[in-house]
């Protein structure tokens, strides 16, 4: 709550950060929208943080895109969710910011990391619906390594490979935080699909950016 640029310049809602919608699953369950949303969520943090009223009260909140139904009813097919992340992205590449700070939920950006990590296929992008395994554990996988930078633990670089792996097989803590250093494309800056932006012959399934960096901060681990 003490983010400088949210108690600066508040925050702004977009639809197309919310969770993968699964069978059964409540993170994308709602039925209002804009500013009865925010109020909701504050009256429900208060209730269990009263100490933090006047700092909630004080947020700046843009509704964006989430004046209307922002939610999915029933789950996320495969072309629906990239489709979205494809959305995000030329919001994110246009918006006038030289850095974002994106919150969601573990298993969009796991998908995010199937799709936009450099070389990765989008055949890769994992089912929407978690396995009954992945629902039960909660084993902590520590990735971080002895580099910092400015006092944070960072991955070091011999290790690129594998936690890119490990991004795209496992989930980002609650609370987590991972800096994407990321390229954004046309379509055709790749006309010979060398770094595979054009996905399974379908022109609307193009890869409009790459990541081409990522570092673990704030002692973040990947979760099963």
């Amino acid at each position: 709550m003490d983010h400088p640029t949210l108690t600066s310049r508040g925050i702004r809602l977009v639809r197309n950060l919310r969770e993968m919608k699964n069978l059964g699953g409540l993170d994308t369950k709602a039925d209002v929208s804009g500013k009865a949303l925010f109020e909701r969520v504050s009256k429900q943090t208060v209730a269990e943080c009263p100490d933090l009223k006047d700092k909630i009260e004080s947020i700046q909140v843009d509704y964006n895109d989430a004046t209307e139904k922002w939610w999915t009813d029933f789950f996320d097919d495969k072309e629906e969710l990239i489709q979205r992340y494809n959305d995000l992205v030329q919001y994110l590449r246009y918006i006038d910011e030289d850095v974002v700070v994106c919150v969601g939920h573990s298993l969009y950006f796991r998908g995010f990391f199937q799709r936009y990590l450099s070389g990765n296929d989008t055949s890769e992008l994992s089912n929407v619906s978690a396995s009954k395994d992945e629902k039960e554990t909660k084993e902590d996988v520590d990735v971080a390594g002895d580099e910092e930078v400015d006092g944070e633990k960072l991955q070091p670089s011999q290790d690129k490979n594998e936690l890119w792996e490990q991004l795209k097989k496992k989930k980002l803590m609650n609370a987590g935080v991972a800096m994407c250093e990321v390229e954004f494309h046309d379509k055709d800056s790749d006309p010979n699909n060398k770094y595979g932006l054009h996905q399974s012959g379908k022109d609307d399934l193009w890869r409009n950016m790459t990541i081409t960096d990522v570092k673990l901060l704030f002692d973040t681990k990947l979760c099963k």
